[in-house]
């Protein structure tokens, strides 16, 4: 059996087995799809499908530079190098704000320091210049399957890793017994009965039970108990 290709929002829901409406918005459509993940999960996930702005990564080497004002240092201009050539075009500062953080740090004491310990004998201007990593908007959305889940008893919550469309359906299935898996590592780590921590006791000693659930526990059988 070949693995499904999931597309579309419709897709995701179809896998889930829970109705879509085209006409109704997603966010009405996902408390559909929710309750289907949460009836289909020992743990009780929720899971849902979010459109977001699609981004790209972006790369670009830039020199920043600085003049003292009054005794302080301001970024006055950002320039471009460009690919084949040492020459920079001069940006100003309408960049990205990813860019601008590479050269200048809110609050300003580190930066103000770092400028002062380069500017060597120039005391009016300074330079550097950053190989510079961004994201910046595709212009194009993008669909994204999101699920987690709360851990009953305790301050947690466990959240996958969102999955891009297009993917496999083996793609979802995996998201959705991750968060299963992480929710049971929790809950054995949390929910041990007072059995678990005579067993734990006699097993390590006293001031040795964290709350652990014991494997082989007669009183919960392993399960551990709601806290």
């Amino acid at each position: 059996m070949t693995d499904k290709t999931i597309r579309t929002a419709e897709d995701v829901f179809n896998h889930f087995g829970a109705d879509y409406d085209p006409e109704k918005p997603l966010e009405e459509n996902n408390r559909r799809l929710s309750r289907c993940i949460y009836k289909g999960t020992g743990c009780g996930a929720w899971g849902h499908v979010e459109e977001r702005p699609g981004m790209e990564a972006c790369r670009g080497l830039f020199s920043g530079h600085y003049a003292k004002v009054d005794g302080v240092w301001e970024l006055v201009s950002i320039f471009r190098h460009r690919v084949f050539s040492p020459d920079a075009e001069n940006v100003g500062l309408n960049v990205h704000a990813d860019v601008r953080r590479y050269f200048w740090v809110e609050g300003g004491e580190g930066m103000q320091e770092y400028l002062n310990e380069q500017a060597g004998g120039h005391f009016f201007w300074t330079s550097k210049t950053e190989d510079v990593e961004w994201m910046q908007p595709t212009g194009e959305s993008r669909l994204e399957f999101i699920c987690g889940s709360i851990v009953e008893g305790v301050d947690a919550e466990v959240t996958a890793i969102p999955v891009t469309l297009p993917c496999s359906a083996k793609d979802l299935d995996a998201t959705i017994e991750w968060v299963e898996s992480e929710v049971q590592i929790i809950w054995n780590d949390t929910h041990g009965c007072e059995g678990c921590e005579k067993l734990a006791e006699q097993e390590y000693g006293k001031g040795h039970w964290d709350g652990q659930v014991m494997a082989d526990c007669p009183e919960c059988d392993g399960d551990g108990v709601c806290i």
